[in-house]
């Protein structure tokens, strides 16, 4: 069972390989209103000088695909989640994208139903220039649904909600469902020890823990003894923990896999592009503790490779 987790969870993780280059600053804002999206999607292998490898470290490939549109407001996804066969990502212009994964022999080759959104900020409505909407990490399972944001740092909460689902119609541990969350967050939070994160370099990288707490992880700031900024967020407010990521890279994403365990996705971007996927032990997890993890696997050219936020 651990071994099924771990592999769904690294799947979820490296589909970011899969996603389009983030767009650039000048980007046009947030869509207008929720409305269907055309992308097509091309399969490709883990390895194209040896199509039929199938691991890479510890990791079994299970498909990927490259995703392309001429929509100007695709792109920028900075956050991924997968649920009961649905993709949920959050853009750094402030958008939801949502798409059935499509899978054949257990491998996913393409993508359906695509849908996009704008985020609702605290008024309701979407945000008004991109430093308001950079979205850079979500959780989305029963207990609902939360975003990150850098440059003002802060998350965004809102009850659970099913795509597809009728306005009103149950959902996820009895909750109302509905289509898209199109209403405003229940709850916007800051939290005083995020104030002087960089404002390119902020919460990148979250995970919700089964007990409901939040790890957040700051992307470029960094504690005294160089490891990277992390927040454990519970019902009594944020600490401050840190997390020792390898050598050139900063934490894009992460997930639990249980209570012990925390998958951490790392990147390096300086004309080097590869990402390292890393397995981390919550073991005696207290303010002040460092966390550490053991590599699993690592992806860099001639494998494919993106921005992996």
């Amino acid at each position: 069972m651990f071994r099924e987790r771990l592999l769904a969870a690294a799947i979820g993780l490296a589909s970011i390989a899969a996603i389009a280059w983030s767009l650039w600053p000048e980007a046009p804002p947030a869509v207008a209103a929720p409305a269907p999206i055309a992308i097509t999607a091309t399969a490709i292998p883990l390895d194209a000088d040896a199509p039929a490898r199938t691991r890479v470290g510890t990791l079994e490939y299970r498909g990927g695909v490259v995703l392309r549109s001429a929509d100007p407001l695709f792109g920028g996804l900075s956050g991924l989640r997968w649920r009961d066969g649905w993709l949920l990502a959050v853009s750094d212009t402030g958008n939801w994208l949502r798409f059935r994964t499509v899978e054949r022999g257990g491998r996913l080759v393409g993508i359906s139903d695509a849908r996009i959104a704008a985020i609702p900020m605290a008024d309701g409505r979407p945000a008004a220039q991109k430093a308001d909407g950079d979205a850079e990490a979500l959780e989305w399972d029963s207990a609902g649904l939360v975003v990150a944001f850098e440059q003002e740092h802060r998350l965004q909460y809102w009850p659970p909600f099913r795509p597809g689902a009728a306005a009103g119609r149950a959902g996820p541990a009895g909750s109302a469902g509905y289509t898209d969350p199109t209403g405003p967050p229940a709850r916007v939070d800051h939290h005083s020890q995020s104030i002087a994160w960089p404002s390119n370099g902020g919460g990148e990288a979250m995970a919700r823990l089964p007990d409901g707490r939040i790890l957040l992880f700051s992307e470029r700031a960094r504690r005294r003894d160089g490891s990277h900024e992390v927040l454990l967020i519970g019902a009594g407010g944020a600490v401050s923990l840190g997390y020792r990521a390898p050598a050139g890279f900063s934490p894009t994403d992460a997930v639990a896999i249980d209570s012990r365990h925390l998958l951490v996705l790392n990147r390096r971007f300086d004309g080097r592009a590869a990402a390292e996927l890393q397995l981390v032990d919550l073991a005696g997890l207290r303010p002040g503790t460092v966390l550490t993890g053991r590599p699993l696997a690592r992806l860099e050219p001639p494998l494919p490779v993106d921005n992996m936020e």
